[in-house]
């Protein structure tokens, strides 16, 4: 599969685990989203070269006078191009990311988890990244907490 594809198979894929998104559990997301991850690979990343990787994201977003506990996990994919033209040969990297994102109302509790990220390099540190989300403070502390939103979104960064 493409990269370009990667949205159309994740809503596929969601659709397969006979789950909805906007009644996710935070279990349900965490397995979605590593089942994918370990299941299915794409053919124009290159895999060896940190072309395709999991982000893990939390922490405390102000949106105007609101502040919200965001919680990510997003697949990121760099996509090779190699061009010719009269230079010579050159590589143009796209980066692409799937993001699935639960916003909380923020609390003391949410807020004292402060924010961070860590990756997941390649499908071979996926047990060890696996027992990292599960054990996770932030993980446990939403949850059993009711989402304020939940999104899935596919952007082409520059």
């Amino acid at each position: 599969m493409q990269a370009k594809h990667v949205l159309d198979r994740f809503n596929l894929w969601l659709e397969q685990s006979d789950k909805v998104l906007e009644y996710l559990a935070i279990e349900d997301a965490l397995n979605l989203m590593l089942g994918f991850y370990r299941e299915i690979r794409i053919d124009d990343c290159d895999l060896a070269n940190d072309g395709d990787m999991l982000l893990f994201q939390w922490g405390v977003e102000q949106n105007g006078l609101n502040a919200h506990f965001s919680y990510n996990l997003t697949r990121h994919l760099v996509v090779e191009k190699t061009y010719v033209d009269d230079d010579g040969e050159w590589i143009d990297d796209s980066v692409k990311q799937l993001s699935l994102t639960f916003r909380y109302i923020s609390n003391l509790k949410l807020a004292s988890l402060g924010q961070g990220n860590q990756w997941c390099l390649h499908p071979e540190e996926l047990g060890e990244f696996e027992q990292f989300l599960h054990t996770h403070p932030a993980t446990l502390a939403v949850k059993h907490l009711h989402a304020r939103s939940i999104d899935l979104s596919f952007k082409h960064l520059e």
